[in-house]
């Protein structure tokens, strides 16, 4: 008997703009963002410069991601949030 979980996921493409991909297993809320937004265009720090002035809080400041980079913030009501936006594409 193998001692390695098995991690199931299910993605949904609606269109060619939204994908959703959700993760099955436990989640403490405040330690692990509940929903990821893709920046399609980039300019992740320049989005998240300007939710900070907004005084919305950065949680993790952008950091390298398997494929680009990631970032996570606390939206007004304590929802806990992420960004990712691909490598190739502009931080600033």
């Amino acid at each position: 008997m193998s001692s390695e979980r098995q991690i199931n996921n299910v993605l949904i493409n609606r269109g060619e703009d939204i994908e959703l991909l959700f993760f099955e297993g436990e989640v403490e809320i405040g330690k692990s963002p509940i929903v990821v937004f893709e920046l399609a265009e980039g300019y992740m720090k320049s989005v998240l410069e300007k939710l900070a002035g907004q005084g919305v809080e950065i949680v993790t400041p952008v950091t390298e991601a398997p494929g680009g980079w990631s970032s996570e913030f606390i939206d007004p009501d304590g929802h806990p949030l992420a960004f990712f936006q691909s490598g190739e594409l502009p931080l600033s």
